[in-house]
């Protein structure tokens, strides 16, 4: 089931994101008049990047759901909960220490500890589950999300990729500072949330910082371009 949810929810919405971000770096360029050149070169990077979500993630994806559910071992404590997984740390929340709990039906449990970014997730499908629920019910009230994790994030995505290309063919500086400041800020909260989120592997969070930081660099360029107009 989680395998056909990444097929048909999870790549589809970011191929469409990513698709919208290269169609509309095409039509500023040519309203820019910009070369074939350098239209072409954005072309060919976002069409790898979309390559890779459509190929190899899904594959990714599902060879960590598999390896997700073969590993995963939550203890219930007498007051505490205990997640155990492959090529994570084990992940420890004392029941005094829980500040939230979400549940998206059908899907799972969120429990936050102190801080917030320590969190396990309790797949409805496991085993226990109702016990799991009935005693983190007496500590906090059970909040119901519609919206998944993956989706929130997706919309910052979504809002980053129009953005940056934007602020790309733009020559204003009233227009390229405040959307270079907002994807660098918005980077930087990527980048702290990957760093604290004791769910992601050392190797993602390597991977988020070397894609993401180069951007970091366009867009303060872009910045100094602006602010810094050639003699």
């Amino acid at each position: 089931m989680e395998q056909s949810r990444v097929l048909t929810r999870y790549v589809p919405s970011l191929l469409l994101i990513v698709a919208a971000s290269v169609v509309l770096f095409i039509f500023l360029g040519l309203s820019h008049r910009a070369s074939t050149k350098s239209i072409v070169e954005y072309g060919v990077i976002m069409a790898a990047y979309a390559s890779v979500m459509v190929f190899w993630l899904p594959a990714r994806m599902r060879r960590k759901m598999a390896k997700f559910w073969e590993t995963y071992v939550l203890e219930i404590g007498p007051d505490y909960l205990l997640r155990r997984q492959s090529d994570l740390p084990d992940l420890r929340i004392d029941f005094s220490k829980v500040q939230t709990v979400q549940t998206v039906p059908g899907r799972y449990l969120r429990i936050a500890g102190t801080p917030k970014s320590q969190i396990i997730t309790v797949p409805e499908a496991i085993e226990r589950y109702e016990e799991v629920l009935q005693a983190v019910s007496g500590l906090h009230k059970v909040e119901v999300q519609r919206l998944e994790v993956w989706q929130k994030n997706r919309v910052l995505l979504g809002i980053g990729l129009v953005a940056f290309p934007i602020m790309l063919w733009a020559e204003s500086a009233s227009v390229v500072v405040p959307l270079s400041l907002f994807l660098i800020a918005l980077i930087a909260w990527m980048l702290i949330w990957a760093k604290r989120n004791p769910n992601l592997r050392a190797r993602t969070k390597w991977l988020m910082f070397v894609t993401y930081v180069p951007i970091t660099l366009v867009c303060a360029m872009k910045i100094l371009v602006a602010l810094v107009p050639p003699r």
